[in-house]
């Protein structure tokens, strides 16, 4: 066959192998498919390797291979300039290696008599250099220029196909993120509960990096606190009230965030003298610190991490950056919508408030003249059946009904002098500060020969001198007593009731909190909400005016009352005071 045949054979095997590159945009099938050709193409070669560039390690790295390969040589990983592939790379020129063991740039592996000749080509795109190709002999001087050509030749067609590959695959990843980006937001302000917004900041970080975890942490005085984690397990969970994901807001990576308003990027976190690793996060090799903020201000932080070096470049920190962006917007709606319905509960509370106080007030008025006006009819006839005592025989029965008619007289008596004392106009008085502990003993100090007399035990926790509130003495020895006067009588039908008294500390909000708790009946539920409207009353002697003068007392206090009950188990009712400045 002629010379001019051969090269018109190679033309239409050249061409072929062109077409069939072109045939997929999938990268994996595109390199793969230029591995297998290289082999046909090139008769003499035993193997051949594409190297491609990976960009976050600075490594040219055998990703398709074609032939007899062994997985484990050393000599097929490289950085740009190191071995013959690294040097074509750089170079941008085909090398012909008539011979490895004379060549300096060859590295030398374990398999090294598989390899004796070496051909590299570039493989260069309009805008970058995607890697190399290389075919191999097990023979020396395998390869003449002949097949330089060739391999040139296939270099520049494999490198449009890898380009196309390259253009659609990057495409086709932009067009992900725009859509995880657009379904993120969307998410994110369709709801306004934080809890899901920050579950979805995760979930859609998770799914358009391909990351290894990812946290969301808020600045809580002096420490960052962990309200959400996306681990390696894949599964959210809610960690805000677990201690130990408390980190102080002084690491260097938070105060460069808070000061710079940037990210912050680690392509190795050895680099960063004050890392701590911790159970679950030996295999964190990078890391990124994007800042959430609100009206320009760092609230928190969403911390990424990858389990390879260098894995945070330009592109993907620009586009954690606008999520970060998005979901700092959200977590302000979120927060203000939560601040506007506290708003709007608050206002409703004051405005029930305001309307039960009026009705309180016209009823008193109506309830006092009624009083008054019984009054003096229940003493008239206090009067008379004392009158007509003196006049009945001694061991007369007319004296047993006589006494009847007393009890029920002085019931009456008692309520109208319950009526009276409950709706006179309410005097605030002076308030000072006071010991808590004081005020409660003395409270004590007036039920406890009922504690011993009806057999209960009561437990204390002793409250510190130094827990200092404001109020009105009498009045809070008012709502303690009535407290524990209902606890007692929750308590009459058990034997052995116990009354606990503990104390709690809410700094937050700047309060102290005492709890009564009883072991007696317990409270239907469907009465907690009403404990405190007037008349609201369980017990058939009592026309439920106790609460209402415990609610009044502590609205003048500024304090709030919590109740906790179960049938059957007992109640609970917390007493909440404002602590003095």
């Amino acid at each position: 066959m002629s010379k001019k045949n051969n090269s018109a054979q190679s033309g239409h095997i050249l061409e072929a192998m062109g077409v069939s590159l072109n045939e997929s945009l999938d990268i994996e099938k595109v390199l793969q498919s230029t591995v297998d050709q290289a082999c046909k193409l090139i008769p003499t070669a035993t193997r051949s390797v594409f190297h491609l560039l990976d960009e976050s390690t600075n490594t040219l790295k055998p990703i398709s291979l074609g032939g007899f390969i062994q997985y484990g040589e050393a000599s097929l990983f490289m950085h740009p300039g190191e071995g013959v592939a690294g040097d074509v790379f750089l170079s941008g020129r085909l090398a012909n290696v008539p011979d490895v063991t004379v060549d300096n740039r060859f590295t030398p592996s374990n398999n090294q008599s598989l390899l004796r000749s070496l051909l590299v080509a570039p493989v260069r795109g309009k805008e970058r250099t995607f890697g190399t190709i290389s075919i191999h002999s097990d023979k020396p001087h395998a390869f003449n220029p002949k097949d330089e050509e060739a391999l040139t030749y296939f270099a520049q067609r494999a490198s449009i196909a890898i380009e196309n590959a390259w253009l659609y695959g990057q495409e086709n990843r932009n067009r992900l993120w725009a859509e995880a980006l657009a379904e993120a937001s969307a998410l994110m302000t369709r709801s306004l509960d934080p809890d899901i917004v920050l579950d979805t900041i995760l979930e859609q970080v998770a799914k358009v990096t391909s990351t290894d975890g990812q946290d969301i942490m808020f600045l809580d005085g002096d420490e960052a606190v962990m309200a959400r984690h996306h681990g390696y397990e894949g599964e959210i969970i809610n960690l805000e009230a677990n201690k130990q994901f408390r980190l102080p807001a002084s690491l260097s990576t938070f105060q460069q965030v808070r000061q710079t308003g940037q990210p912050f990027v680690s392509p190795n976190i050895k680099e960063i003298l004050d890392w701590e690793t911790r159970p679950g996060l030996e295999r964190i090799r990078s890391y990124v610190c994007l800042p959430l903020k609100t009206a320009g201000e760092v609230i928190g932080f969403l911390n990424v991490v990858s389990q390879r070096e260098s894995f945070f470049d330009a592109n993907i920190v620009l586009r954690l950056r606008i999520f970060a962006d998005h979901a700092s917007i959200a977590l302000y709606n979120a927060r203000l919508h939560e601040e506007m319905k506290e708003a709007l509960r608050h206002e409703t509370m004051m405005r029930n408030r305001m309307i039960q106080n009026e009705h309180l007030a016209s009823m008193g008025r109506m309830v006092s003249l009624v009083a008054h006006a019984l009054n003096n009819p229940l003493q008239a006839i206090v009067n008379s059946i004392f009158l007509i005592e003196m006049d009945i025989p001694a061991g007369s029965p007319i004296h047993e009904y006589l006494s009847i008619l007393t009890s029920d007289v002085n019931r009456l008596s008692d309520l109208v002098a319950q009526l009276r004392q409950v709706y006179k106009p309410s005097v605030m008085g002076e308030k000072q500060k006071i010991g808590l502990a004081q005020v409660l003993q003395e409270t004590l100090a007036l039920i406890e020969p009922q504690l011993v007399a009806k057999h209960m035990v009561l437990h204390q926790d002793k409250i510190p001198d130094e827990i200092i509130t404001t109020g009105i003495p009498p009045q809070l020895r008012q709502l303690f007593l009535n407290i524990c006067i209902n606890a007692i009588e929750a308590m009459e039908s058990q034997k052995n009731g116990k009354l606990f008294i503990a104390w709690e500390m809410d700094q937050e909000n700047h309060m102290v909190g005492v709890s009564f708790n009883d072991t007696g009946k317990g409270i239907d539920p469907r009465f907690i909400d009403k404990l405190f409207d007037p008349y609201c009353s369980t017990k058939e002697t009592k026309i439920g005016l106790g609460l209402t003068v415990c609610d009044e007392i502590i609205q003048q206090h500024e304090g709030r009352i919590d109740v906790k009950s179960q049938l059957g188990q007992g109640s609970t009712f917390t007493v909440w005071l404002p602590l003095a400045d």
